[in-house]
């Protein structure tokens, strides 16, 4: 064989191996390969299929029974949004159902939504939002902190820990959203055979029965003794104006009962007193006995 003859083929030889390399390469790398170029080369546009999730979803904000979200859209790929949700129940903390599509976003640059009246039927529950960002039928999802909607209580503290219900002492409620209501309120403590219970704000005109309807809710006890019934005409309640979101309950113009510890749970009224400060779809306080709207503490008088 001719000495160009032997050149020729030691360079097909060459290009032979270099193509075998380049496609062991794209069946063993295959598209990962490629995905991984597009993660550290933001502005490559060669595999156009790749799309980036939203990022920077904050924690979905209450306002009377809609809910505000807002995030920072993905910023490679991104042709359009979708938003989508799961009841998460009510119980002590989100058990997220099975998601569906609530809305398709205006354009690929949306960065906030008002999801409308979300808490009308599903006031107290949790609720789980996901932001899908597609390209196609490429897509990539980013999850929202679950969060309650509608109004709830989601806390009950009480002081003064001494032992004796009495004037100065507070109970304090904590809400998942700001609240307003009554601001003077008769609180009244049952000592009952049949069971103790204070009624936050009685709207029967004087203390009746622990079973009076109330502005407010009411508080039971379990483990615990009321030793006498009292009335505390003109208590006040104070609501806060930043977060976190309270009701303060102060008593006032009554006189001391022995009480022991136990464990006090909360029950908002079902009479609308207390509602969502948001006056736009207006939520009324969460009445279920749910443990999502029902916060008990073992703080106490």
């Amino acid at each position: 064989m001719s000495r160009r003859a032997l050149r020729r083929a030691g360079g097909l030889c060459v290009v032979s191996i270099g193509l075998s390399l380049a496609l062991g390469y794209l069946h063993a790398g295959g598209a990962f390969g490629l995905f991984a170029g597009e993660t550290t080369n933001k502005d490559a546009t060669f595999s156009a299929g790749w799309v980036a999730a939203a990022t920077g979803l904050g924690t979905p904000s209450p306002s009377g029974y809609d809910v505000s979200l807002a995030w920072t859209p993905g910023n490679h790929g991104v042709t359009g949004q979708e938003l989508w949700g799961a009841d998460g129940g009510t119980g002590a903390a989100s058990s997220c159902g099975t998601y569906a599509q609530l809305a398709t976003l205006p354009s690929a640059s949306t960065a906030s939504y008002l999801d409308s009246n979300r808490g009308s039927t599903l006031n107290g529950h949790w609720y789980c939002y996901r932001l899908v960002s597609t390209h196609g039928s490429w897509t990539a999802q980013a999850t929202f902190p679950a969060q309650r909607i509608g109004l709830a209580a989601t806390g009950l503290t009480i002081a003064n820990n001494n032992n004796v219900i009495g004037n100065n002492d507070t109970i304090t409620l904590t809400f998942n959203q700001r609240a307003t209501g009554p601001t003077t309120i008769r609180v009244c403590v049952w000592s009952s055979a049949s069971g103790n219970a204070i009624v936050l704000g009685d709207t029967t005109g004087a203390c009746t029965s622990a079973s009076d309807a109330s502005s407010i809710g009411k508080l039971t006890v379990s483990g615990a003794t009321i030793a006498t019934t009292r009335t505390f005409n003109n208590s006040t309640v104070t609501y806060s104006t930043t977060a976190p979101w309270t009701a303060t309950i102060t008593l006032r113009n009554g006189s001391n009962s022995a009480v022991s510890g136990g464990t006090w749970t909360f029950t908002g009224s079902s009479t609308p007193g207390v509602v969502s400060f948001a006056t736009t779809h207006q939520a009324s306080l969460c009445s279920s006995t749910a443990l999502s709207c029902s916060p008990s503490t073992t703080t106490h008088f």
